[in-house]
C-alpha cells in the first residue's frame, strides 16, 4: 500500500512501505515460536499464520512480477515452483510460449 493515499504528487512512487510477515514490524526481529525468552517469539498458531502471511506476500510479489514481464529465469522458476506447474502461464492459461 502507498502511506500517501491517491496523492498524485512526484513523492508517491519514491515512497513504498515494505512489510515482511516473518519480521517484527516494531524492533525488526524476525518471529520464531521454539524460544520464549528470545526476540520474535510468536506462540505456535500465530506463528503459522504469519508463516501463511508470508507465503501469500510471496505470491503476490511473483505475481507482480509475471505482470511486469521483468522476470529472471529464477524468477520464472520460482514461479513454476510455486504455482506448481498449474499449466498458467506469464501471459494466461490459454498461452504456452
Amino acid at each position: 500500500k502507498n502511506p500517501f493515499g491517491d496523492d498524485e504528487t512526484p513523492r508517491k512512487e519514491a515512497f513504498k512501505l515494505i512489510t515482511n510477515a516473518m519480521t517484527c514490524s516494531a524492533c525488526g526481529s524476525d518471529f520464531q515460536c521454539s524460544n520464549a525468552t528470545r526476540p520474535g517469539y510468536l506462540p505456535s498458531e500465530k506463528y503459522e499464520t504469519q508463516v501463511k502471511l508470508s507465503k501469500i506476500e510471496e505470491m503476490q510479489r511473483l505475481q507482480e512480477k509475471s505482470e511486469s514481464f521483468e522476470w529472471s529465469p529464477e524468477d520464472e522458476i520460482e514461479w513454476l515452483i510455486q504455482s506448481e506447474g498449474s499449466g498458467v502461464s506469464r501471459d494466461g492459461p490459454d498461452d504456452f510460449e
